[in-house]
């Protein structure tokens, strides 16, 4: 998830987005990747996984997590994201 549920970011008084994921699973969690808009941003290796956005600017975007777990399991989640200029 990033931030609050139906949060509207108002940029640029807001520059960036925390991205988080709650994980948990039978198996231990390998690592969880981060895409915006299907774009990979980067990964987490370690809980509290996580990964902080730059805003650049206006617009709607939409953000992905996916972890794996050390059997390669892997589960999703997506959300989107509204930022406005301010």
């Amino acid at each position: 998830s990033a931030g609050e549920p139906g949060k509207i970011y108002r940029w640029p008084l807001e520059s960036t987005l925390a991205l988080e994921a709650s994980v948990s699973d039978d198996y231990q969690i390998q690592r969880v990747e981060f895409y915006r808009n299907g774009q990979f941003l980067g990964e987490d290796n370690e809980a509290p996984y996580g990964f902080t956005w730059d805003i650049p600017g206006a617009g709607t975007q939409t953000f992905t997590a996916v972890a794996f777990d050390a059997v390669g399991n892997q589960a999703e989640n997506t959300i989107t994201v509204e930022v406005v200029r301010n």
